[in-house]
């Protein structure tokens, strides 16, 4: 589990919608709508990219550890030309 305890609405709203997008993506699967696959080919995605926002779901929700990496360090995403970074001393 994350073990930043920031909840979601307290990054910028450009992660708030990534993680969203995120979401939106996986959600057909989650309800048992659609397979992996059907998803892949609808958005380009990699089975490797979709298997791991599906694990990260749910694991840590929305925020599907936006923020940590695979070794639990603290990550940027780069998101357009803007690298972000979160706000930890909240």
């Amino acid at each position: 589990m994350n073990k930043y305890k920031i909840p979601l609405t307290a990054y910028p709203e450009q992660i708030r919608e990534l993680a969203v997008h995120r979401y939106k993506v996986i959600e057909p699967y989650l309800l048992h709508e659609k397979t992996c696959k059907h998803i892949m080919e609808e958005t380009g995605l990699s089975e490797r990219t979709i298997w791991y926002w599906i694990s990260q779901y749910r694991m840590d929700g929305l925020k599907g550890r936006l923020f940590v990496n695979c070794w639990g360090e603290i990550s940027r995403y780069k998101l357009g030309k803007q690298w972000l970074v979160p706000l930890f001393s909240l």
